[in-house]
């Protein structure tokens, strides 16, 4: 009578330590590990594109034929912007060489005079005197680029300081650094001629 309830006993044991080895398949670890693996390299993919962002390009540089042809509604359009900005920067560079040029020469010409002869002397000083006015010409020149390049950062060139209307392709051509439109221009001038009269 003793050993059969130990039998029992025993027999239920292994009845649960079986079914208890045979809930734990090699498949079951399969199935929890793949679906890490895609997060995974879901996560590497995500990271590859933040780290390669694409790259901003620049607008290509218009020629004067292509900028008269544009409509009005691509007026100062970033296009035509970096045209002047190149146009400027251009002459940016020529006047400064220029300004360079003219001051080195200004500079010979008062180290120059030490003739004892009047006549030499005062060719030199009219000389000087004339490269002078062509310095103060180019850098005044120079201010009025460096003020043009100002307003192409701000987004305010190509329209008129004092009315706000675009000044004009064509006008912006012949001088790239003027601030005032046709008519204000005129306007100026005839108050300006006034004063002298």
């Amino acid at each position: 009578m003793t050993r059969k309830p130990g039998k029992k006993v025993i027999a239920k044991q292994q009845v649960r330590s079986t079914p208890k080895r045979a809930q734990r398949p090699s498949g079951k670890r399969t199935a929890q590990t793949r679906p890490r693996k895609p997060k995974m390299v879901a996560q590497v993919k995500g990271r590859k594109l933040k780290a390669q962002p694409r790259k901003r390009t620049s607008p290509k540089p218009l020629t004067k034929s292509q900028l008269l042809r544009q409509p009005q509604h691509r007026y100062m359009s970033p296009e035509q912007l970096e045209f002047f900005k190149q146009l400027l920067s251009r002459q940016h560079r020529d006047v400064n060489r220029e300004l360079a040029d003219l001051q080195r020469r200004l500079l010979e010409e008062q180290n120059d005079h030490h003739e004892t002869d009047t006549a030499e002397q005062a060719a030199h000083s009219e000389e000087s005197a004339v490269i002078a006015k062509m310095v103060n010409r180019e850098q005044r020149l120079l201010h009025k680029i460096e003020l043009a390049l100002l307003r192409i950062e701000r987004g305010e060139y190509g329209y008129c300081e004092v009315s706000a209307k675009p000044i004009g392709l064509r006008r912006l051509l012949l001088n790239p650094t003027t601030p005032y439109c046709v008519e204000v221009k005129e306007q100026l001038e005839k108050t300006e001629r006034k004063k002298f009269r």
